[in-house]
């Protein structure tokens, strides 16, 4: 009994993190009959089993909403699925939440790799918790299934740029290759990959870089000559209307941040308790200011900080992450909506968990509590309202 005693004296941290795995898995997990189930699942589902039944490799997914077809490896994360309880979709969408709790945890060890275990646990409590990663966990959609490939990409790169391993690299192309054929908004992360190679480019070793170039364009060739090559024309043709720059994508950016996603999914949720306005409402601006202070927060420290600190790099790594996705939207000729910002849905939480932990012990501690509670508390009126009449 002492000795068992000790261990989980030893071990806050893990016992802690374990904690937060289990709530990611139950929120992503708990309904999920009472979920979405529309066309994309059922094609998605669809064309599962009949690559199965045929023992063919599928070379693309479903079409996406922006004219072109999605890649194979939506339809991979799901075969296993498919093969195992054919019969029941619910399993595939089972399957998504399953990966985007590996998202949760393997965001854990890329903030507790480069900065500290407290930042790192919160961090993976506040994604575990946030309302839009939620909804975005537990359908089988393209945009359910990127942060986790997001994550992954962007851990590996946070490897290679502190230890500059040839491994970390290739992975990297791995990572990047999968999210490509994920959604088809995710080859938007080409432009981050370029730049980390820009920022690393004094660890780049010719072997390891090529192999790199290699595993990526193995990976993509099919997907890229039988769908995406073909689908340039119709991409261009539903671009083709007159452009606009406006903050848009910055607004939409910053909505990642907030508690807002629930209601979003399950409107009738407002009737029990409206989650954007009066105290709520408050709350979704200091989410907002809380996220957007903590890019500054990194910009500003990414500025003082010398070349030979550690972090520097990581914290330019993160700033990619987050600026990019937002850039490149700012001028667009489509309406634009929350599901085109799923690349950067871990960021609000890894911003604001570095932002608190500057300021934990004068409010900071408080602070994320109120905000894992109170998500907490909408995400079980949204479970209430799915389930049927409350």
């Amino acid at each position: 009994m002492l000795a068992a005693g000790r261990w989980f004296g030893r071990r806050p941290p893990e016992l802690a993190l374990t904690g937060i795995l289990l709530l990611a898995a139950f929120l992503r997990l708990f309904g999920l009959q009472n979920g979405q189930y529309g066309s994309d699942d059922e094609r998605l589902w669809a064309e599962a089993l009949r690559s199965l039944a045929q023992h063919s490799v599928p070379v693309a997914g479903i079409r996406s909403s922006i004219g072109v077809g999605n890649g194979p490896f939506q339809v991979f994360v799901v075969m296993p699925a498919a093969a195992l309880f054919g019969s029941a979709p619910i399993a595939g969408a089972a399957m998504v939440a399953l990966l985007n709790v590996l998202g949760v945890y393997i965001l854990h060890r890329l903030v507790a790799e480069n900065y500290g275990r407290r930042p790192a646990l919160l961090a993976a409590l506040l994604y575990a918790t946030s309302s839009w990663a939620v909804i975005y966990s537990r359908r089988m959609q393209a945009q359910d299934m990127l942060a986790p490939f997001e994550v992954l990409f962007f851990w590996n790169a946070a490897r290679w740029l502190r230890r500059g391993r040839g491994w970390d690299l290739v992975l990297m192309a791995v990572w990047l290759a999968i999210l490509s054929q994920v959604y088809v908004l995710g080859l938007l992360q080409l432009v981050p990959a370029v730049a980390i190679l820009v920022l690393g480019w004094r660890r780049l070793r010719p072997l390891p870089a090529v192999g790199a170039v290699a595993v990526f364009a193995a990976v993509c060739a099919p997907y890229a000559l039988t769908s995406l090559l073909p689908g340039v024309a119709t991409f261009r043709s539903m671009l083709g209307g007159q452009p606009s720059v406006d903050v848009q994508s910055i607004v939409l950016g910053l909505t990642m941040a907030t508690h807002k996603g629930f209601q979003t999914i399950a409107g009738q949720a407002g009737s029990v308790w409206d989650a954007t306005s009066n105290f709520e409402g408050v709350l979704v601006l200091i989410e907002e200011a809380l996220f957007a202070a903590g890019v500054v927060y990194l910009a500003i420290r990414l500025a003082r900080s010398s070349k030979l600190q550690a972090n520097r790099a990581i914290d330019g790594l993160l700033l990619l992450w987050a600026l990019i996705p937002v850039a490149l939207f700012a001028r667009h000729s489509v309406p634009l909506y929350p599901y085109y910002f799923v690349s950067i849905l871990p960021l609000p939480a890894v911003f604001t968990a570095l932002l608190l932990e500057r300021v934990w012990h004068r409010g900071g501690a408080v602070g994320a509590g109120v905000l894992a509670a109170n998500s907490l508390a909408l995400a079980g009126i949204f479970f209430a309202v799915i389930g049927g009449p409350v």
